[in-house]
This record gives C-alpha cells, structure tokens and sequence, in this order.
C-alpha cells in the first residue's frame, strides 16, 4: 500500500504475498492447515482490501484441530 493516499484513490494488492496456517501436531511436526492470499488486481479503497483464504484441511487434520486442547 503507498505511504500516503489521497482521499477515495485506491491501490492494488500485491499478489506474490501469502499468510500460510499452520497446525503443529502432537509429536512437534507441522502442516499447512490454509493459505490466506491478497486479492487480485482490482482497486480498493485504502484498508478494503480483502483476503481469500483457501482451506487445505481434510478430514485428518480438521479431527486434529477439533482435538486441541488449551491449557491455561
């Protein structure tokens, strides 16, 4: 996003960036739960721009995300 942006100008989302989720299992491995990327190429107003977030969690890993359990 530009440092500075005039009231109503809009910019363009950077499409190479990525937020990966991941989950780390019980015996300390990890694996990529979704992805959340930037929106294509349309114009936004500054602070509108949404992300899409793709899910790659099947039925093993969402059992292991449901079986989690917080300790405070």
């Amino acid at each position: 996003m530009p440092a500075a942006t005039r009231s109503g100008s809009c910019f363009r989302c950077l499409r190479a960036g990525a937020s990966v989720l991941h989950a780390v299992q019980a015996d300390g491995s990890a694996c990529v739960a979704g992805i959340a990327t930037p929106t294509g190429g349309k114009c936004f107003k500054s602070g509108n721009a949404d992300l899409y977030y793709t899910s790659l969690v099947n039925g093993n890993v969402l059992d292991f995300i449901n079986g989690i359990k917080v300790i405070k």
